[in-house]
């Protein structure tokens, strides 16, 4: 999965541009994982941050009735000037 997106972590978007992120799964018998990726400028005019977030879930079927998941994720911001 693919998409475009408005700005996601504020109340208010800054400056109207859209974020891209997207999503793989991989199922298998007693598994299943899923890696997320959301990144975009979340900056002002003279202000460039740019912000990159990866998520990784997973969950392992163990029995019929325990089902354990792990969830990690790791966000990369960077920040910039015109000046």
């Amino acid at each position: 999965m693919i998409g475009v997106f408005d700005d996601t972590d504020s109340k208010s978007d800054l400056n109207f541009n859209k974020n891209y992120g997207g999503q793989i799964s991989i199922s298998g018998t007693n598994m299943d994982l899923f890696l997320s990726f959301l990144g975009g400028n979340q900056g002002e005019d003279s202000l460039n941050i740019k912000g990159y977030h990866f998520d990784l879930t997973a969950t392992y079927q163990l029995t019929e009735k325990f089902m354990p998941g792990a969830n990690t994720s790791h966000k990369i911001t960077s920040y910039e000037t015109d000046e």
